[in-house]
């Protein structure tokens, strides 16, 4: 096996140990491997969303905000994304935004409660 099919082999189980360090609470060990995934996929649908919901975590909206861009560009009706963008534009006070980004979640993927309940709430001026 070459170098790069190793490389490659090896993402899903980088993807696996990143949401398990984000269940633990290791946010930072979440990010080191986020970054390993991205060194060698700079594309990659699964690491760059994973890369918004950690910096989020993180409070480095502007980094999340910025993975999603990405992720966005390549994927746009990409309806996890399009949820996280809204819950980083509520995090930042643009209910706008974060209106038009939930919309645009459930119409891609209707099965994204979290993006459903913030629409209600947005609506309805909680």
């Amino acid at each position: 096996m070459t170098q790069l099919a190793f490389e490659t082999a090896d993402i899903p189980g980088l993807l696996r140990d990143i949401q398990g360090a984000m269940q633990r609470g290791d946010l930072a060990g979440a990010g080191a491997r986020v970054a390993q995934v991205l060194r060698r996929e700079p594309d990659n649908r699964d690491g760059l969303y994973l890369d918004a919901v950690v910096r989020r975590y993180q409070d480095d909206l502007a980094g999340a905000l910025a993975a999603l861009d990405h992720l966005l560009a390549l994927y746009p009706a990409h309806g996890r994304a399009l949820q996280e963008r809204g819950h980083c534009l509520l995090a930042q006070g643009d209910r706008a935004g974060a209106l038009a980004a939930y919309q645009g979640a459930v119409a891609t993927n209707a099965a994204l409660p979290a993006a459903w309940r913030r629409l209600a709430a947005l609506q309805e001026g909680d």
